[in-house]
């Protein structure tokens, strides 16, 4: 990526491209992270649907001086960035679908987005060769990590410092079998480096089930690769299978894969404040935030009831962050969870 932006301000378009789980958004979110000082500003798009893309268009809008209601919303960032002024810029589409994943691909076209100027960085993130052909951009094609690259990070991840012969070799091995997949390896880093399970447990474990089952979930659409997403499905049903022991974890990650992308309504991610009611204070905050009517309410007064009980609830929190399945972000007093992350894939093996 760097030697594709470079230096200038010139119009350069990339696509990052390959299967699910192959390190896409990864590279995309390092890449901006250690450049950012080198625009003045970076938007990030949710493409997987124009649903997110109308709504993410609306959000930067109101960032914009002199903003009008009356005015689209995407016409108006467009505008803007079209400007002379506004040179130094990143903009990313991360998850953009191809044309056989929507229902109205007529509707949903990523060039509509693009502002038409000579000045500008773009970023589009995707699992389709046909809208890769289609941008005509430069491109990274992205196929994972070799043997040897995974099993260091393994051991590291492990703890192991200085391995024998045969940890060296069970980590070899495990790399081949997840065929270097970023999000394989990293399932697989987090039960290890929480001392979930143990390498060779992992090892033989994985093979067994690989070799005992088939891959019954269509997720075509989301992997591509037969091999690669039954290596992908395997490693999460060794994590889902420890989810399970945990009847509070496992319906915490339903709550998870059902609440909106990144977000949490403050009354799950708090701890009860001391001396207010419990029923009351939950009562408002569930209608005021229009979940009342949803068929998800008992949940949620399950796990009103479970906050209640700290130890629980914290463990249930812990549990399920342990199996890498959701990862929290907190606050700066770790008081708190402000927002939540589902990988696609994960909430496809959940709910299926």
């Amino acid at each position: 990526m760097q030697q594709c932006f470079g230096s200038g301000l010139c119009r350069k378009s990339l696509v990052l491209w390959g299967l699910s789980g192959s390190g896409k958004t990864h590279l995309a979110a390092h890449y901006v992270t250690t450049n950012k000082q080198s625009y003045q500003s970076v938007l990030w798009n949710d493409g997987s649907s124009s649903a997110l893309i109308r709504q993410s268009f609306e959000n930067l809008s109101h960032n914009i001086s002199g903003y009008n209601q009356e005015r689209p919303a995407i016409e108006k960032v467009i505008k803007w960035l079209e400007r002379g002024r506004n040179s130094s810029w990143m903009m990313v589409f991360d998850g953009v679908p191809g044309a056989y994943d929507v229902d109205d691909p007529e509707d949903f076209d990523i060039r509509k987005y693009l502002p038409a100027c000579d000045h500008g960085h773009m970023v589009t993130t995707t699992s389709d060769l046909h809208l890769r052909l289609a941008l005509s951009d430069s491109e990274i094609h992205l196929k994972g990590v070799d043997d040897i690259t995974g099993s260091d990070i393994l051991l590291r991840c492990a703890g192991i410092l200085e391995p024998e012969d045969s940890g060296k070799a069970t980590a070899r091995s495990i790399s081949r079998k997840l065929g270097g997949l970023p999000l394989a390896l990293e399932q697989a880093v987090t039960l290890l480096s929480y001392g979930i399970i143990r390498m060779d447990d992992f090892n033989r474990q994985f093979q067994q089930r690989f070799s005992s089952q088939t891959l019954k979930t269509p997720t075509k659409k989301y992997v591509g690769s037969y091999e690669k997403g039954r290596t992908l499905w395997m490693v999460f049903e060794l994590s889902y299978g420890l989810i399970q022991r945990s009847p509070g974890a496992a319906k915490l990650l339903h709550l998870a894969i059902f609440l909106s992308p990144g977000s949490i309504p403050s009354v799950f991610g708090h701890m009860p404040e001391p001396g207010v009611p419990s029923d009351s204070a939950f009562e408002t905050r569930v209608f005021g935030a229009g979940l009342a009517e949803t068929q998800s309410f008992g949940l949620l007064c399950w796990l009103d009831k479970l906050r209640w009980k700290v130890e629980r609830f914290g463990a249930a929190v812990n549990e399920l962050e342990s199996a890498g399945f959701v990862k929290f972000c907190r606050n700066q007093s770790d008081t708190s969870i402000e927002s939540l992350a589902v990988h696609a894939l994960k909430k496809t093996y959940t709910k299926a």
